[in-house]
């Protein structure tokens, strides 16, 4: 019975289903890969051409903390960065209808120099909103300008790290900087 029609036919089908996905797999290996474009984290700030400065760099790729990594630092600074930026945005009557959270994302590299800023806005019942390139740039500006911006440190030595600032906005106010 071995050779009975219904047997050789269905070895030849497994030899040939075989030979195919060994075939297909082996081609998929000749294909020129992509680069693989997953974030090692959520949150992650990849460099992105198009926003940020190709001068900005971060001392060690691929290891960079995020801000609750390192209590205090943000906190020991508070006071200085909220005057530094209350001092810096310029209320505009024309802003009176503006009302939501701007939360500005950015890495503060090994040397405290900033960079990667990423912008996200939302209303106040927490949809997706949008600001006038007016308030988002003031605050995006002192951000940038300021200049005290410490590494964080971890076991002695300086590293990358992530920090955000959230700024509640109320009739085009700065209602509370966060955290």
């Amino acid at each position: 019975m071995l050779n009975s029609p219904r047997r050789v036919s269905l070895f030849c089908w497994t030899v040939a289903m075989f030979m195919g996905c060994l075939l297909t797999a082996s081609s998929g290996n000749a294909q020129q890969r992509r680069p693989d474009t997953t974030l090692a984290n959520v949150g992650d700030i990849p460099f992105d051409k198009t926003l940020d400065d190709s001068t900005f760099h971060v001392c060690e790729p691929g290891k960079t903390f995020q801000y609750y990594n390192e209590k205090g630092y943000y906190l020991r600074h508070k006071p200085l960065i909220t005057k530094f930026i209350l001092d810096k945005y310029k209320f505009n009557p024309g802003f009176e209808n503006q009302n939501g959270y701007i939360t500005i994302r950015f890495v503060i590299n090994c040397e405290g120099h900033t960079g990667r800023f990423r912008i996200k806005c939302i209303d106040e019942q927490m949809h997706p909103a949008t600001f006038p390139d007016s308030i988002t740039h003031q605050l995006l500006e002192a951000l940038k300008q300021y200049k005290d911006w410490q590494p964080m440190e971890y076991e002695h030595q300086t590293h990358d790290s992530y920090q955000y600032i959230t700024f509640h906005i109320r009739k085009g106010k700065i209602i509370t900087i966060s955290p």
